[in-house]
Protein backbone atom coordinates (compact mmCIF):
# COMPACT_ATOMS: atom_id res chain seq x y z
CA UNK A 1 0.00 0.00 0.00
CA UNK A 2 7.02 7.51 -4.37
CA UNK A 3 8.53 9.00 -1.46
CA UNK A 4 9.09 12.75 -1.50
CA UNK A 5 12.32 14.10 -0.87
CA UNK A 6 11.34 17.66 -0.58
CA UNK A 7 12.50 18.98 2.64
CA UNK A 8 9.23 18.40 5.38
CA UNK A 9 6.85 21.15 6.58
CA UNK A 10 6.49 18.82 9.47
CA UNK A 11 9.11 17.54 11.44
CA UNK A 12 8.66 13.85 12.61
CA UNK A 13 11.49 12.33 15.26
CA UNK A 14 10.70 9.40 16.96
CA UNK A 15 7.07 9.46 18.08
CA UNK A 16 5.91 8.71 21.41
CA UNK A 17 2.29 8.70 23.29
CA UNK A 18 1.58 11.35 25.13
CA UNK A 19 -1.31 11.14 27.42
CA UNK A 20 -4.10 13.69 27.87
CA UNK A 21 -2.85 16.42 30.70
CA UNK A 22 -6.46 17.08 32.15
CA UNK A 23 -9.09 15.31 33.29
CA UNK A 24 -11.27 18.08 32.55
CA UNK A 25 -11.36 17.87 28.83
CA UNK A 26 -11.94 14.56 26.82
CA UNK A 27 -10.41 16.15 23.42
CA UNK A 28 -7.46 18.59 22.04
CA UNK A 29 -6.61 19.98 19.25
CA UNK A 30 -3.37 18.56 16.90
CA UNK A 31 -1.55 19.53 14.09
CA UNK A 32 -1.27 16.38 11.83
CA UNK A 33 -1.17 15.71 8.42
CA UNK A 34 -3.86 14.78 5.45
CA UNK A 35 -3.53 12.91 2.27
CA UNK A 36 -5.06 15.31 -1.17
CA UNK A 37 -7.16 12.94 -2.64
CA UNK A 38 -8.52 13.71 -6.28
CA UNK A 39 -10.15 11.44 -8.56
CA UNK A 40 -7.26 10.43 -10.69
CA UNK A 41 -5.39 9.14 -7.77
CA UNK A 42 -8.63 7.75 -6.03
CA UNK A 43 -9.64 5.76 -9.46
CA UNK A 44 -6.31 4.18 -10.27
CA UNK A 45 -5.96 0.82 -9.40
CA UNK A 46 -3.78 -0.58 -6.44
CA UNK A 47 -1.50 -3.38 -7.41
CA UNK A 48 0.18 -6.21 -5.61
CA UNK A 49 1.85 -9.53 -6.41
CA UNK A 50 -1.54 -11.37 -6.34
CA UNK A 51 -3.93 -8.74 -6.27
CA UNK A 52 -5.71 -5.77 -8.09
CA UNK A 53 -7.50 -3.07 -5.76
CA UNK A 54 -9.84 -0.79 -7.88
CA UNK A 55 -12.96 1.45 -6.45
CA UNK A 56 -16.21 -0.21 -7.49
CA UNK A 57 -18.21 0.19 -10.28
CA UNK A 58 -21.54 0.00 -10.93
CA UNK A 59 -20.82 -3.36 -13.23
CA UNK A 60 -19.71 -5.05 -10.02
CA UNK A 61 -23.26 -5.10 -7.92
CA UNK A 62 -23.19 -8.90 -8.56
CA UNK A 63 -19.88 -9.72 -7.26
CA UNK A 64 -20.68 -7.32 -4.31
CA UNK A 65 -23.91 -9.06 -3.43
CA UNK A 66 -22.24 -12.46 -4.07
CA UNK A 67 -20.06 -11.49 -1.19
CA UNK A 68 -22.71 -9.96 1.19
CA UNK A 69 -24.93 -13.28 0.88
CA UNK A 70 -22.63 -14.84 2.99
CA UNK A 71 -23.37 -15.46 6.35
CA UNK A 72 -19.16 -15.73 7.82
CA UNK A 73 -17.79 -12.64 6.20
CA UNK A 74 -20.21 -10.85 7.89
CA UNK A 75 -19.93 -12.86 11.66
CA UNK A 76 -17.17 -10.33 12.93
CA UNK A 77 -18.39 -7.53 11.00
CA UNK A 78 -18.33 -4.48 13.50
CA UNK A 79 -21.95 -3.40 11.46
CA UNK A 80 -22.49 -6.38 9.74
CA UNK A 81 -23.85 -8.49 12.40
CA UNK A 82 -24.78 -11.91 11.97
CA UNK A 83 -27.41 -11.89 9.18
CA UNK A 84 -26.16 -11.95 5.53
CA UNK A 85 -27.87 -10.08 2.93
CA UNK A 86 -30.22 -12.24 0.43
CA UNK A 87 -32.08 -9.25 -0.81
CA UNK A 88 -30.42 -8.00 -3.97
CA UNK A 89 -32.02 -4.48 -2.88
CA UNK A 90 -30.85 -4.55 0.37
CA UNK A 91 -27.30 -5.14 -1.15
CA UNK A 92 -28.42 -2.54 -3.84
CA UNK A 93 -29.00 0.35 -1.55
CA UNK A 94 -25.61 0.43 0.25
CA UNK A 95 -23.62 -0.54 -2.86
CA UNK A 96 -24.86 2.70 -4.05
CA UNK A 97 -23.24 4.86 -1.21
CA UNK A 98 -20.31 3.34 -2.02
CA UNK A 99 -20.42 4.60 -5.90
CA UNK A 100 -20.84 8.03 -4.35
CA UNK A 101 -17.79 10.46 -4.58
CA UNK A 102 -15.04 10.64 -1.76
CA UNK A 103 -16.68 11.92 1.61
CA UNK A 104 -15.95 10.25 4.44
CA UNK A 105 -15.09 6.99 2.75
CA UNK A 106 -13.28 5.05 -0.50
CA UNK A 107 -14.85 1.78 -1.17
CA UNK A 108 -12.55 -0.52 -3.35
CA UNK A 109 -13.21 -3.96 -4.48
CA UNK A 110 -10.54 -6.37 -4.34
CA UNK A 111 -9.71 -9.03 -7.45
CA UNK A 112 -7.36 -11.47 -8.08
CA UNK A 113 -5.05 -10.88 -10.71
CA UNK A 114 -3.97 -12.34 -13.98
CA UNK A 115 -0.38 -12.70 -15.05
CA UNK A 116 -0.71 -9.31 -17.18
CA UNK A 117 -2.03 -7.63 -14.59
CA UNK A 118 -5.57 -7.32 -15.77
CA UNK A 119 -7.92 -8.31 -13.08
CA UNK A 120 -9.79 -11.87 -12.65
CA UNK A 121 -12.01 -13.28 -9.82
CA UNK A 122 -13.46 -11.01 -7.11
CA UNK A 123 -12.44 -11.84 -3.83
CA UNK A 124 -13.87 -9.05 -1.52
CA UNK A 125 -13.87 -5.31 -0.65
CA UNK A 126 -11.40 -2.46 1.34
CA UNK A 127 -12.67 0.89 2.49
CA UNK A 128 -11.41 3.57 4.61
CA UNK A 129 -14.02 5.38 5.99
CA UNK A 130 -13.46 9.25 8.24
CA UNK A 131 -11.31 12.04 7.82
CA UNK A 132 -8.84 12.37 10.73
CA UNK A 133 -6.97 9.12 11.30
CA UNK A 134 -9.36 7.15 9.41
CA UNK A 135 -10.53 3.53 9.60
CA UNK A 136 -9.43 1.13 7.60
CA UNK A 137 -11.80 -2.42 6.60
CA UNK A 138 -11.96 -5.38 4.95
CA UNK A 139 -14.06 -8.44 4.44
CA UNK A 140 -13.07 -11.12 2.10
CA UNK A 141 -15.61 -14.01 0.69
CA UNK A 142 -15.07 -17.19 2.28
CA UNK A 143 -13.10 -19.49 0.09
CA UNK A 144 -10.36 -17.22 -0.14
CA UNK A 145 -9.58 -17.07 3.50
CA UNK A 146 -6.43 -18.61 4.90
CA UNK A 147 -4.53 -17.58 1.84
CA UNK A 148 -2.70 -14.34 2.89
CA UNK A 149 -4.93 -11.92 0.49
CA UNK A 150 -6.18 -9.89 3.40
CA UNK A 151 -2.94 -8.87 5.10
CA UNK A 152 -1.40 -8.68 1.22
CA UNK A 153 -4.25 -6.20 0.52
CA UNK A 154 -3.95 -4.05 3.69
CA UNK A 155 -0.26 -3.96 2.95
CA UNK A 156 -0.77 -2.68 -0.37
CA UNK A 157 -3.50 -0.18 0.51
CA UNK A 158 -1.69 0.86 3.75
CA UNK A 159 1.44 1.64 0.80
CA UNK A 160 -0.78 3.67 -1.22
CA UNK A 161 -2.12 5.39 1.15
CA UNK A 162 1.21 6.40 3.17
CA UNK A 163 2.76 7.29 -0.42
CA UNK A 164 0.03 10.23 -1.34
CA UNK A 165 1.06 13.75 -1.35
CA UNK A 166 0.53 15.59 1.97
CA UNK A 167 -0.47 18.74 3.61
CA UNK A 168 -0.96 19.38 7.25
CA UNK A 169 -4.57 19.77 9.16
CA UNK A 170 -5.67 20.76 12.39
CA UNK A 171 -7.85 18.74 14.37
CA UNK A 172 -9.81 20.57 16.84
CA UNK A 173 -11.70 17.36 18.37
CA UNK A 174 -9.01 14.74 18.42
CA UNK A 175 -9.15 12.19 21.18
CA UNK A 176 -5.72 12.24 23.37
CA UNK A 177 -5.93 8.42 23.59
CA UNK A 178 -5.92 8.21 19.67
CA UNK A 179 -3.15 10.95 19.25
CA UNK A 180 0.33 9.67 18.88
CA UNK A 181 3.00 12.87 19.25
CA UNK A 182 6.48 14.12 18.29
CA UNK A 183 8.79 14.75 21.15
CA UNK A 184 9.15 18.21 19.03
CA UNK A 185 6.32 20.39 20.56
CA UNK A 186 5.76 24.31 19.25
CA UNK A 187 4.06 26.89 22.20
CA UNK A 188 2.44 28.63 19.52
CA UNK A 189 1.25 25.84 17.32
CA UNK A 190 -1.02 23.20 17.82
CA UNK A 191 0.52 19.92 19.38
CA UNK A 192 1.98 18.22 16.54
CA UNK A 193 0.97 14.35 15.71
CA UNK A 194 2.12 11.60 13.53
CA UNK A 195 -1.07 10.72 11.08
CA UNK A 196 -2.19 7.48 11.68
CA UNK A 197 -4.60 4.78 10.16
CA UNK A 198 -6.74 2.87 12.48
CA UNK A 199 -8.92 -0.60 12.70
CA UNK A 200 -10.93 -1.76 15.38
CA UNK A 201 -11.76 -5.07 15.55
CA UNK A 202 -13.68 -8.13 17.86
CA UNK A 203 -11.44 -9.93 20.58
CA UNK A 204 -12.95 -13.29 18.71
CA UNK A 205 -11.82 -12.24 15.46
CA UNK A 206 -8.27 -14.10 15.71
CA UNK A 207 -7.99 -14.36 12.02
CA UNK A 208 -8.41 -10.38 11.40
CA UNK A 209 -6.27 -9.61 14.04
CA UNK A 210 -3.38 -11.45 12.74
CA UNK A 211 -4.22 -9.90 9.44
CA UNK A 212 -3.32 -6.42 10.75
CA UNK A 213 -0.83 -7.40 13.00
CA UNK A 214 1.56 -9.18 9.86
CA UNK A 215 0.54 -5.77 7.82
CA UNK A 216 2.25 -3.50 10.79
CA UNK A 217 -0.43 -2.92 12.61
CA UNK A 218 0.03 -2.53 17.17
CA UNK A 219 -2.66 -2.98 19.09
CA UNK A 220 -2.94 -0.05 21.35
CA UNK A 221 -6.32 -0.16 23.10
CA UNK A 222 -10.13 -1.17 23.33
CA UNK A 223 -13.55 0.15 23.25
CA UNK A 224 -16.44 -0.49 24.61
CA UNK A 225 -19.89 -0.39 22.78
CA UNK A 226 -21.92 -1.59 24.73
CA UNK A 227 -23.63 -5.36 25.95
CA UNK A 228 -20.56 -6.71 27.17
CA UNK A 229 -18.46 -6.04 23.84
CA UNK A 230 -15.16 -4.38 24.63
CA UNK A 231 -13.67 -3.92 20.59
CA UNK A 232 -9.69 -4.38 20.74
CA UNK A 233 -8.05 -0.93 18.44
CA UNK A 234 -5.07 -1.06 15.94
CA UNK A 235 -3.21 1.67 14.61
CA UNK A 236 -0.69 1.88 11.83
CA UNK A 237 1.74 4.87 12.17
CA UNK A 238 2.87 7.20 9.16
CA UNK A 239 5.87 6.26 8.10
CA UNK A 240 8.68 9.24 8.91
CA UNK A 241 9.24 10.05 5.16
CA UNK A 242 9.22 14.04 4.68
CA UNK A 243 6.03 15.55 3.21
CA UNK A 244 5.57 17.87 0.48
CA UNK A 245 4.21 20.94 1.36
CA UNK A 246 0.65 22.31 -0.51
CA UNK A 247 2.80 24.97 -2.53
CA UNK A 248 5.45 22.64 -3.63
CA UNK A 249 2.90 20.43 -5.18
CA UNK A 250 0.71 23.29 -7.10
CA UNK A 251 4.48 24.52 -8.13
CA UNK A 252 5.10 21.06 -9.42
CA UNK A 253 1.73 20.90 -10.95
CA UNK A 254 0.71 18.41 -8.92
CA UNK A 255 -2.38 20.29 -7.76
CA UNK A 256 -4.22 22.79 -10.57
Amino acid sequence: MATSTNPSTLSNPTPSVNPPTSTQSSTIEVLTTQPLLGYEVVAKPITSERLLIRPFKLSDLFAYHSLLSQPEPKAFGIMGGLNPSNDLDSSLSSFAQMLSAWEDGIFYAIFLKTRDDKEDTFIGKLYIMGGFWPHISYMLKKEFWGQGYGTEAVKAFSQFWWNLPRVQKTYYRANPEDVVKNTQIFSRDPDQALEILRATIEPANIASRKVLEKAGFEKYGGENVGMGIKYIKYRLLRPQHSIKSLRDLIKEGQIR
